[in-house]
């Protein structure tokens, strides 16, 4: 069976063992598996998606008609000039298990307004989410586009600092969190 997962692994910039050491198996295992030498079963295709923070269907190789594939035309260099290579195709996905989204009002923190933000609530770790914008769900229902500060909070938990600096959240007010995977700038 034809599989995404190089793909995945790449996209996240993973060597063979790195993956195999998310999975427990060896770097040999998992480039069978990617080169269909080894049957991806069930239980692989769980294991790898958990590990590449992916939905187990998106391993599956689909016709790309049915994938967001477009030609990728060249990398444009300093000058604006275009310059052409054996660049093959782009995918436009959300690398999302379970995406969620906002669209800016307002410019913020370097995010444009109109810009669409991605979030994965499968993320919701804050070791995760550290260092990163995130949407968070207070414990009052509201939600809020934040920074995760690790080591800030009491005991060296997490702050959730808005990105106006106008207010600071301590994880006991956080309900949810799901980090910002992606941003969409329209034009």
């Amino acid at each position: 069976m034809s599989n995404r997962i190089r793909h995945f692994r790449k996209l996240r910039n993973l060597k063979l063992r790195e993956l195999a050491e998310r999975i427990g198996t060896t770097p040999q295992s998992v480039s069978r598996l990617e080169t269909g030498h080894m049957t991806l079963s069930l239980d692989w295709l769980n294991r790898i998606a958990d590990a590449l923070d992916v939905h187990p269907t998106d391993l599956i190789d689909a016709p790309p008609q049915d994938r967001g594939v477009t030609p990728l035309l060249g990398h444009v260099g300093a000058t604006g000039q275009v310059e052409d290579g054996p660049l093959g195709d782009i995918e436009l996905v959300f690398p999302a298990v379970q995406p969620v989204a906002v669209r800016l009002l307002h410019p913020i923190a370097g995010y444009r307004a109109g810009e669409v933000l991605v979030a994965d609530r499968k993320g919701g770790d804050p070791g995760r989410a550290a260092g990163r914008d995130a949407l968070v769900e207070l414990a009052d229902g509201s939600r809020r586009l934040v920074r995760v500060v690790p080591g800030a909070g009491p005991r060296g938990g997490y702050l959730f600092v808005s990105l106006d600096y106008s207010q600071v959240f301590s994880a006991s007010e956080v309900r949810s969190i799901a980090p910002v995977v992606m941003s969409v700038r329209y034009l």
